[in-house]
């Protein structure tokens, strides 16, 4: 759509500009960070510290003088300074929200930066087949999670694996589930539909990526369920959520019983919040 002659823009004006936003992720990352702002800065910093040598150079042979070495070496106190502190780029995420600058320690990909953050699995009324595990992105990134594992969810305690093009958004959730939307009480559609079969008796998930590093544990070995619902007979059930602040998810004081329900279908009495945040 071509744009009037006497086009004005406004405070609500919203002006795109092509593959800005591709160099702008680029530079957050370690490769990007390091090629565009490190390197340039240090070339800037040692360019300085050769001109300043130079004219102390200079001085001292028109005087006679000894050098001064107070400036070289507090540009090169400020150097170690800056990869000092840079260095915090490669294994934290930063975040910038209404101006006020915070760092967290998790990197997208490594542990912590998904967890199990809910268990349906004592299924739900009149189907105890109906089964999830959801998954909860902790970081403001977008993470790829193709061949990643959860160990003990599948039938006969099997593992299961994440098939290859799944992501979890920013922040976001990943169900993984026993049914479709139609066959469970989830008034949304699950991101993954696999046999799932927990034993009601307890397990405990492990969450790995594709290279076998453990991302989060949920639940302790041996013992039952920290949490859920599981009366029995037509009793509507409660799923085990994770706290809001996750924890280690191997100690039982981070989980608890839904009391709410969101993406429920209407009718049902399930307590849980499949895709949204836990209660």
């Amino acid at each position: 759509m071509s744009r009037p002659t006497n086009f004005i823009p406004t405070e609500d004006t919203i002006i795109a500009i092509p593959y800005v936003g591709k160099f702008v992720d680029f530079v957050k990352t370690p490769l990007g960070f390091f090629l565009l702002i490190i390197i340039p800065t240090l070339f800037i910093i040692l360019s300085e510290i050769v001109v300043v040598w130079e004219e102390l150079r200079k001085k001292h042979s028109s005087s006679g003088g000894n050098l001064d070495f107070a400036k070289p070496l507090a540009m090169f106190f400020m150097a170690t300074i800056f990869m000092g502190s840079s260095h915090a780029f490669f294994s934290d995420v930063a975040t910038s929200t209404n101006n006020t600058f915070t760092a967290a320690a998790i990197f997208p990909g490594a542990p912590g930066s998904v967890v199990v953050n809910e268990i349906m699995w004592m299924g739900s009324q009149g189907n105890s087949a109906d089964e999830l595990v959801e998954l909860r992105n902790m970081t403001n990134t977008s993470i790829d999670i193709s061949g990643w594992v959860i160990t003990d969810v599948g039938s006969g305690a099997a593992d299961i694996t994440i098939p290859a093009g799944k992501t979890i958004p920013a922040n976001g959730f990943f169900i993984v589930s026993n049914d479709t939307e139609v066959g469970s009480v989830m008034s949304i559609t699950p991101d993954y539909v696999v046999n799932l079969s927990m034993n009601n008796g307890g397990e405990q998930l492990v969450l790995m990526n594709s290279v076998a590093v453990t991302i989060d544990t949920a639940d302790n070995d041996g013992d039952d369920w920290f949490a859920g619902a599981n009366p029995g007979g037509q009793t509507a059930k409660s799923s085990m959520e994770r706290n809001s602040i996750p924890g280690d998810g191997t100690v039982s004081t981070n989980w608890h019983t839904a009391t709410t329900q969101v993406n429920i279908d209407t009718g049902k009495d399930e307590k849980a919040t499949p895709g949204a945040t836990n209660d």
